[in-house]
Order: C-alpha cells, then structure tokens, then sequence
C-alpha cells in the first residue's frame, strides 16, 4: 500500500492553496487519483506539527518570485532548534536536498532577561547589607543559604571549565540554568519570606543576605567576558570595597561548599526539593480545580514510608512550610494515609487542603494564630514577635 502525503511527493491537492491543509479531509480520492483511486487509501494522519511551518521554504519561498530559496536566514527563538528549524530542514533534505536556509540566528533575549533579572533581585535584597559589618561567616549560616552557595561552587567550577576551553555557549547555558532552577525557583523563591518578614539584623535574614552577596560576587565575574556592560553596571552597584571595574578583577574565591558534617547535606536537600517539585504539581492541579487560591492558602499533609528515600523531610520539621511555601506541612507514616490522598512520588503521597485560618495580612500565611495580639489584631503571632518582640528564629530555612 502506498501512503501519499501532500508535500512530500508534490502532489497537487485542489483547493488547498485556498482552502488550507482541511481541503485534504473533504477530497474525494477520485478527484486526485481518478480510474486509479481504488488502488490507494487515502489516509488523515496528522503529521508533525511544525510540517506546514516546516515546508514553508517551498510553499513560500519557491512560490513568490521575489524571495530565494534557499533563505538568507532563519530567525526565531531558541526553543524552536528543536521546532521550526529541524523541521524546515528535515523536509528540506529530504525534498531537495539542501538545508532551506544559509543560516539560522537565535534571539537571545529571554535568557538574558533571567540573568539580569536574579541578578536585581538578589541586589534588591542588599540594599541595607554592608559586609564589613553584616558579613556571616558560613558556620553560622542557615543550612538553605549553604547550600545556595554551595551550587554557586558547583556552577563556577563549570563555567570557568566552559571558558577555558572556550565553550562560551556552555557558559550562558549554565548561567542560565543557575538563575533559573537554584536561584528562582528555590534560594529566591523560598527566602522571599524571611527577607521580608524577620527582623532587619536577624540572624535570618543577614544569613540571606551573605549568600545573596557572595552568588552576586561571583555571578558578575561569570557574566562579564559575555555581558561586559551588565556586569558592569550590578558590579558598580555591590555594597563594600572593591576594585574600581569588574574588569580588574579574578574569578571570585569567597564561596564555599558544603561540610562533610553540614546538618543538612546536598543530597539532602535534592530530596526535599524532588518532593516540592512534585507536590507543587498536585498544588497547581488543586488550584486549576478551584479548590485553593495561592500556595499559601493551603496546608499539606505528607505521607511516606522510609523506602521512598526522603528521611531530610523530618529534619526540617515545621520550617517545611517556608520550603513548600504553604501555610502548613505536616508529615505522616505511609500507613496511615487517608484515600483523599494523592501519590506524588513512588512512596510518598499528599493530601492538598485550604486552610480555615486566618490570613495574616503581613505575611499571607493562613495561621491558627492570628489575631491573638489585641495590639495588632491582622498579624499572626509570627509576624507580631518580628514586629514588636524579640523577633524569628529559623534553624534550616
């Protein structure tokens, strides 16, 4: 049985230069094929779809005599290297022979709106921050704002690997990836509320604000042989003493990794985050079903065994809630799991529930203990010790 597909082998279908590529399903056979019609199936599969972006090189460009084939340039995004582009030049080939295009150029905007963005944020964050005085040495740090450094050292051992054999596209990949994943989807995301919350000179906070200092340190000497007037600008921007440009100085020695008897080591905290990512996955299904609003209006109840790998869950204990980012997370045996919840990982299941507290007007978490201050009845009683009382402590996160 042959399989003709339009395209591919130049057949003329009638009507869809008009009528577009649903002229195919309404066709007669026997108009195309005529007295030999029987010997075919006409089939409706759907190709790819980036085929009729991908075969534009001949319905456009082979059509109107103005342009030329094959293009000057293709020019997209980065993500369409694995769409429009490989598309274009698989039936390209596979029609003519040759590539449809001389070359592609990808924009590059986006990831550069991400370096530049975590590069604001963490400088945003350091605007009361002066190292002299406020500088932490790692051994009293929290536990998460090690580990962000820590995969500054990871990420720094890779670029300049990357720059010294001259892969400048492994650099910005890496940037990227590190601005992206370590800090804006975890070290940002979660300490957003510690910065915001606790005590100007708390422990807490000033432990945030040394890792944020030392990643920046060492981001603006990553970037700046590729992003020289970025770097530049954040660089002039850094609090404390330093040299008059960037461009005066060496790769940056402050960071340090994790201990060998750090409290909460990087495999560690990879469980932990391997929950989150699931569990927000549950979170954003609760969500779409109208049942809760933002992640804070929800409490979580976790269910595991010890098979499932995650013992570093019970370590953090109630500062879960700060990592999860909901108003409460509470952790159970496996056995005791209710049918309401939902297997998120092999082993480990979650029960997504909207909270019936409060929501404290200072913080956004839905607590038991709003309201109990006469003295501010909005703010639970968190918010109220880090307004007018000894303040926060936090052990991990």
């Amino acid at each position: 049985m042959l399989i003709v597909r339009t395209g591919v082998f130049h057949v003329n279908v009638p009507g869809v230069e008009q009528g577009g590529i649903e002229a195919w399903f309404a066709l007669d056979k026997a108009e195309l094929l005529g007295k030999d019609a029987d010997d075919y199936d006409k089939v409706s599969d759907t190709l790819d779809v980036w085929f009729d972006s991908g075969t534009t090189h001949t319905s456009v460009l082979k059509e109107h005599p103005d342009l030329t084939f094959p293009a000057d340039m293709y020019l997209e995004g980065s993500d369409q290297h694995r769409g429009w582009f490989h598309s274009s030049l698989l039936a390209s080939v596979a029609m003519h022979g040759c590539a449809p295009y001389r070359e592609v150029l990808t924009q590059t905007a986006d990831g550069y709106r991400r370096i530049r963005n975590t590069s604001r944020f963490l400088l945003a964050n350091l605007g009361d921050f002066d190292p002299a005085r406020h500088l932490m040495a790692p051994a009293d740090m929290l536990p998460l704002d090690r580990w962000a450094v820590h995969q500054a050292v990871q990420a720094q051992a890779k670029i300049t690997s990357a720059y010294d054999k001259y892969q400048f596209h492994l650099v910005t990949q890496e940037l990227q990836k590190f601005c992206s994943t370590d800090m804006g989807s975890l070290f940002l995301d979660i300490t957003k509320d510690r910065q915001y919350t606790m005590q100007a000179d708390s422990v807490g906070r000033r432990s945030a604000q040394t890792a944020a200092y030392h990643i920046l340190q060492a981001m603006v000497r990553w970037m700046y042989p590729v992003l020289s007037f970025t770097a530049e600008e954040i660089y002039q921007h850094l609090p404390g003493d330093k040299e008059e440009s960037v461009l005066f100085t060496q790769w940056y020695d402050g960071l340090f990794g994790l201990d060998a008897d750090s409290v909460i080591s990087a495999d560690d905290w990879a469980q932990v985050f391997a929950v989150r990512e699931a569990v927000s996955k549950q979170l954003e299904q609760v969500r779409a079903e109208g049942k809760i609003g933002a992640a804070l209006s929800a409490e979580l109840d976790i269910y595991y065994s010890e098979t499932a790998g995650v013992s570093a869950l019970s370590t953090l204990g109630d500062e879960l809630r700060f990592v999860f980012i909901t108003s409460a997370v509470r952790l159970h045996d496996l056995a005791d799991k209710p049918d309401t919840a939902v297997e998120v990982m092999e082993h480990v299941f979650v029960d997504v529930k909207a909270s019936v507290h409060e929501k404290c007007v200072r913080c956004w978490h839905h607590r038991a203990d709003v309201g109990v201050s006469a003295d501010h009845p909005e703010l639970c009683g968190r918010c109220v010790g880090n307004v007018s009382g000894e303040g926060e402590t936090r052990a991990y996160a």
